[in-house]
């Protein structure tokens, strides 16, 4: 995904930003804007997904149930067994989960009045796929729940 010049990019365990800053169309810089995706090795394809910049200019994405454990600026986001969507501003800081309990959510879709929405998708085994309004700090009651006092959700 492109913003302001800047290049978004998520390979597990990695939230990127890539910039060229010479022109030359090559990148110069790249910087990782978190990390800690993907915390099981299984679930192919529950991968991070989504790259989109939401009407507040915050980027959004997703984990699928692959999970995450992201230390992040002294916080620790534990969600080893869930699907997740995130946001944070374009050069990383103030990043929190918007909302939880996905299986594998895909692509992020934002409405006219700045409603958000995924699919989140099946694995062609007789599971459901479900279409789904995700609202800030929202459970959408797919996954399996994880406590863990070094938690901070």
């Amino acid at each position: 995904m492109s913003f302001r010049g800047d290049v978004y990019y998520t390979c597990i365990p990695h939230v990127w930003k890539l910039r060229d800053t010479d022109g030359d169309g090559a990148v110069d810089q790249r910087k990782t804007l978190s990390s800690g995706y993907g915390v099981h090795g299984g679930y192919l394809g529950h991968d991070l997904h989504g790259l989109r910049v939401g009407p507040d200019g915050k980027i959004y994405y997703t984990i699928g149930d692959r999970g995450a454990t992201v230390d992040h600026d002294g916080k620790k986001f534990v969600h080893p067994d869930e699907g997740t969507c995130w946001r944070c501003n374009p050069d990383g800081s103030e990043l929190e989960v918007f909302a939880r309990g996905l299986r594998n959510p895909q692509e992020l879709a934002f409405d006219e009045f700045g409603n958000l929405f995924t699919g989140d998708n099946n694995s062609d085994g007789g599971d459901q796929a479900r279409w789904v309004y995700i609202i800030e700090g929202g459970d959408s009651g797919c996954c399996l729940l994880y406590t863990s006092d070094a938690a901070d959700e």
